[in-house]
């Protein structure tokens, strides 16, 4: 239990980290100018800039997954939904990047791959709360 706990834990800081980071550098120069990222793929894109994105990156994903986090320490059970909500955040966030700028990246993948890992080990961890908690009254 300890393991999955402290995996749950990392990939959620390291998720989370990165997500506020990606987030607040996209909310501060929009044009995308700091990311590195070529003018054309806001014309693949919904929006005028990368406000809006980077401010979902910021609050959904980085706030997110560190509240999953603050959750964890201090032993609340919801922690097992926040990561897992966290974790299908992440997947629907890549799947929606790739079908938006048709492109594909390995960080796409090391995040898609994160998404699904929060996603199974907080349902493994929310199955062991219900087993442990069978025989309490």
């Amino acid at each position: 239990m300890f393991v999955r706990k402290l995996a749950i834990t990392l990939l959620l800081f390291f998720n989370g980290s990165s997500a506020i980071y990606g987030g607040f550098t996209l909310m501060k120069h929009p044009d995308g100018s700091a990311m590195q990222f070529p003018p054309q793929l806001l014309e693949r894109i919904p929006f005028h800039d990368y406000f809006i994105p980077g401010l979902i990156l910021f609050s959904i994903l980085g706030i997110g997954s560190i509240v999953a986090v603050v959750l964890l320490f201090a032993r609340s059970k919801w922690y097992t939904y926040a990561a897992m909500a966290v974790g299908c955040a992440n997947i629907i966030w890549i799947i929606t990047q790739i079908a938006m700028i048709r492109e594909l990246s390995f960080l796409q993948g090391v995040y898609f791959a994160i998404g699904a890992v929060l996603l199974v080990l907080g349902a493994m961890e929310q199955r062991l709360q219900r087993f442990y908690s069978i025989g309490k009254y």
